[in-house]
């Protein structure tokens, strides 16, 4: 892109997920990972038609939040990457985490996704951090396969709690800005929307969305990754 600056990529290791997680800034080098992260929730992000749960139990839309703290990287694509051998800048990554969500408790989740800097962000989210003039726009559509690397980002979002139930999810879009605190590059805020697909155990109807907001510093001093409020789930 363009607008790229020189600062190298570096592995977010404390970063919050995003279940969404670490991204390929602009300005970062093409052997490290970061993360993005997600703003507020649509207006018309909640499904109307009501969800059952096991035994039709029905319940209505109930609000969603919580934090992600852990934090694992599996795999990341760089768009430096890409734009050598197709010349797109699309990214992407898989993370994983763990925190304390409603409705699930102590859960685990994972997210694959990815975003293209050369579509700069719409503007529909507001980032937090100290953002340079390099956004771009994470994926609606998957599998997306990668032409540098044998991984496919599939937009898959798996939420599972304690007893093993899982949410599960796709992501639908979503923001990705640069954030700049000492140079440009050294941190990332994403905004990814998820759009629930059902489950297993009680959620295995579920609808619903979320907006996974999180930001991360790649020097490891700043990190968040939690669900925005206006987020809802049927089950």
């Amino acid at each position: 892109m363009s607008r790229r600056s020189s600062v190298p990529l570096l592995v977010a290791t404390a970063a919050s997920l995003c279940l969404s997680m670490v991204a390929c800034e602009p300005g970062s080098s093409p052997s490290a990972p970061n993360f993005d992260k997600p703003g507020g929730v649509r207006p018309d992000a909640a499904r109307p038609s009501p969800a059952h749960g096991v035994g039709g139990h029905h319940s209505p839309g109930r609000p969603m939040r919580g934090r992600l703290k852990a934090f694992d990287t599996v795999w990341v694509v760089s768009h430096f990457a890409e734009q050598v051998c197709n010349g797109r800048l699309v990214a992407g990554t898989e993370v994983r985490s763990s925190g304390n969500l409603t409705h699930l408790g102590k859960s685990d989740a994972s997210a694959s996704l990815a975003w293209d800097w050369a579509v700069p962000a719409a503007g529909n989210h507001t980032p937090q951090g100290p953002t340079t003039n390099s956004s771009a726009t994470i994926l609606s559509s998957y599998p997306y396969a990668f032409c540098s690397d044998t991984r496919v980002a599939t937009g898959e979002v798996v939420l599972e709690a304690a007893n093993g139930d899982e949410v599960h999810g796709v992501v639908s879009g979503g923001e990705v800005y640069e954030l700049g605190y000492d140079v440009p590059g050294d941190g990332q805020e994403q905004f990814m929307e998820v759009e629930f697909s059902g489950g297993t155990g009680r959620f295995r109807s579920a609808t619903g969305s979320i907006v996974i907001h999180s930001i991360v510093r790649f020097d490891g001093s700043l990190a968040l990754n939690e669900i925005l409020p206006g987020g809802t789930i049927q089950y």
